[in-house]
Formats: C-alpha cells, sequence, structure tokens
C-alpha cells in the first residue's frame, strides 16, 4: 500500500489546523493582511446581503512537486501562484471547494488545465514581479473577475506584497479571494494563511507574537504533549483507540493496522527521537486524557529505541493514572524480550501480542467491547 492512499495518510490530509503547523485563520489574519497589504481585508466572503461575493481565488504554495509551467510547459520545482474565478469553483465536490486552509483548492490546482498559474522563480532567487502577475490576469481562467486594467494593476501589486508575505515567513500556502469593488478598487476576503511551524524563531516579530498567541489558545492535552516533545494529533473521526508508536511511518503503519481491522485510531502519535522513560509515560498519559480513547494500542520498533525503556513508562503511567482502559502492546526489536518480561511481571492489565495484525484486531475488538462495558 502506498503511504500517500493509506488510511492514516488520508485521515492526516484532512485536518485543517494540527498544533505542528502555524495557521492563521480568516479573522485573525485579516486584521494582519490589512496592515501588510495595504487593501481592506474581511474574513468572510458575505456581502451585505449574506450571500457569497463572486471574485478571483487565490493559491500561493510552496509545493515542491515538479510543475509544468509557461507556454514551453518547462518543468519547474518550486512556489507557485494560482488564481481562478470562483466561478469555476462552484461545481467543485464538497470535500474540494475553496477556502478555510482546505487541501481542496491545492489538490484542485494539481489538475492539467486549473487555474491560471505562474511559477515564482528569478535568477537571484525566488522573485515575484508585478508585470508577470499582470500577465496572469490576462489568462482566461480569470474569466470576468477583474473587468478593468486598473484593477488588474491593484491585484498585481497587492499579491507582490503578500508573496513578500509568504517568503518572510517561510509560508506553506496562503488563499485568498479577490473581489472588484469599483475600477481600481479591491479587498480581500477569507483569509488563510499556514506556515512552517518549525521556522517561527526566524520569523519577523510581528508574525512569532502572532504564533504566540495561537499557542497560548492550544487544546490543553495537546499542548502539553507537544511541549513533551511529542507529535500528537487529535482526530474527530469518532475514533476510539488510542494509537502510539516511535517514528512518523512507524506511528502511521500502527494507525493504518487498527483501520485495516475494522477499528478507528483517535489521533496520531509519535514519540519523536530519542524515546525514554518520560516520553513513553507522557505518551500514555496523553491517550488516557481522551475521553475517546476506549483501549489503547502500542507499536514500537527497537532499532535506536530501547524497548525496554519504554515498558517502563508505559508502566509508570498506567500506575500513576490508575488508569483502566485495556492496552495492547507489540515490542519487537532492541530490549523487546526484557520489554515483555516487565510488562508482564507488572501484574497490569496489558496484553502483549508480536503479530502486528493480530495485535491490531485485539485493539480494536477491546475498544468494542469496553463502549459495550463489558471490560
Amino acid at each position: 500500500m502506498s503511504l500517500l492512499r493509506s488510511p492514516a495518510a488520508r485521515q492526516l490530509s484532512r485536518l485543517q489546523v494540527s498544533h505542528r503547523c502555524f495557521s492563521i485563520k480568516a479573522q485573525r489574519a485579516a486584521k494582519y493582511l490589512s496592515d501588510q497589504l495595504g487593501v481592506p481585508v474581511s474574513s468572510s466572503s458575505a456581502s451585505t446581503s449574506s450571500s457569497p461575493r463572486d471574485g478571483l481565488a487565490i493559491l500561493l504554495h510552496a509545493d515542491r512537486r515538479a510543475q509544468r509551467v509557461g507556454p514551453d510547459s518547462t518543468t519547474f520545482f518550486g512556489p507557485t501562484l494560482v488564481a481562478v474565478s470562483t466561478s469555476r469553483l462552484s461545481n467543485t465536490p464538497s470535500n474540494q471547494r475553496f477556502g478555510e486552509g482546505d487541501l481542496g483548492l491545492l489538490a484542485l490546482s494539481q489538475a492539467p488545465g486549473f487555474g491560471a498559474k505562474q511559477a515564482i522563480q528569478g535568477h537571484k532567487g525566488d522573485m515575484l514581479q508585478p508585470s508577470s502577475v499582470l500577465c496572469l490576469l490576462e489568462r482566461e481562467e480569470i474569466d470576468d473577475a477583474l473587468k478593468s486594467e486598473k484593477s488588474k494593476k491593484a491585484v498585481a501589486e497587492m499579491l507582490v506584497k503578500l508573496w513578500q508575505v509568504f517568503k518572510r515567513g517561510e509560508g506553506i500556502w496562503f488563499t485568498c479571494v479577490v473581489h472588484e469593488e469599483a475600477e481600481g478598487v479591491i479587498d480581500v476576503s477569507s483569509p488563510y494563511l499556514e506556515f512552517d511551524d518549525y521556522a517561527v524563531h526566524r520569523m519577523p516579530e510581528d508574525l512569532q507574537e502572532l504564533h504566540k498567541a495561537q499557542e497560548e489558545e492550544r487544546e490543553p492535552n495537546s499542548a502539553q504533549a507537544s511541549d513533551g516533545g511529542l507529535f500528537y494529533i487529535k482526530l474527530h473521526n469518532g475514533g476510539n483507540i488510542g494509537s502510539f508508536g516511535y517514528g512518523a511511518g512507524n506511528a502511521m503503519a500502527t494507525m493504518d493496522g487498527l483501520a485495516l481491522a475494522g477499528g478507528k485510531p483517535a489521533n496520531f502519535l509519535d514519540g519523536g527521537g530519542g524515546a525514554n522513560r518520560k516520553n513513553s509515560e507522557l505518551a500514555i498519559e496523553t491517550l488516557n486524557r481522551d475521553p475517546d480513547v476506549k483501549a489503547i494500542f502500542v507499536n514500537t520498533f527497537g532499532g535506536i529505541t530501547q524497548t525496554d525503556v519504554v515498558a517502563d513508562g508505559i508502566i509508570d503511567a498506567i500506575r500513576a493514572n490508575d488508569m483502566k482502559q485495556p492496552i495492547v502492546v507489540r515490542v519487537m526489536g532492541t530490549g523487546a524480550d526484557e520489554a515483555k518480561r516487565k510488562l508482564r511481571e507488572s501484574g497490569l492489565k496489558i496484553t502483549i501480542e508480536d503479530d502486528f495484525k493480530a495485535a491490531a484486531r485485539l485493539a480494536v475488538e477491546q475498544a468494542e467491547q469496553a463502549e459495550k462495558g463489558e471490560l
């Protein structure tokens, strides 16, 4: 199974925001961009009659996949600007519509012939010039979203400023809708900005302040996990099995195993590099704090990871929190024999299973039994 098409990958790709992505949604983004772009920016695309306004949907993204751009279909790797009339988006599937940071417009932009595209490149680094944007705005995909030349010039100047924000903040993707209010007069609505969270320390002070404000609003369980060095994402999909592994690939494979066994993982949880007793304990406590979790599946392969140390953390968490959820543990590799000995001799409610598929099935069965009050 391709990792990009696995159940875990599809669930994670549908997430709007995780604590590992620095995203600025419409209301906060509107205030920030109004100052940066010098044009009115609103969080909603509704008019005074509460009906959506037509406009020009904009996507600015740092997609690193090979793209064919220009009249000679030159292959290009790097940032791209995509523009398309919103009228062309009205009949797209509901899971692919533009807005709120949805991956929909990004996915649609990969289709041949979708939207007017401008590769952002130059001999002295990535650049975007008003003249190249004006050429973009003359393309047929723009339809009549912008009727006057003065408005097109205003949009070109605004998009250059948007690109400067994107570049300064190491953006991942930005979306917004541009509206022509009158000849040469534009405004922007429904902005969404996403940045690389790991670049925060390099960002301008104003973006660092926005990031700090967002961090203070985090969900407490996610905040505790993140502060402890865990990569934790709560899934709002009705999942009832806490899933935990070390390494992103292993953590996603653990989720896939549960899905293929007929269950639903409640989260993505990667213990990160350098497994130790404390972060193993924190991982189990993180899953225990989620009221949706009825059973826990721990799947750890020890290469560098010392699985006996992971086992110590699991035992510490269960004892410290008087946990009642059934736990299925699969440990293989470095320290596995010692880990299994410790888990067996702990006297705790832990099921040990070496076979991956059998372990996933056990976790699913135990979650179902717990839901029915049979455990």
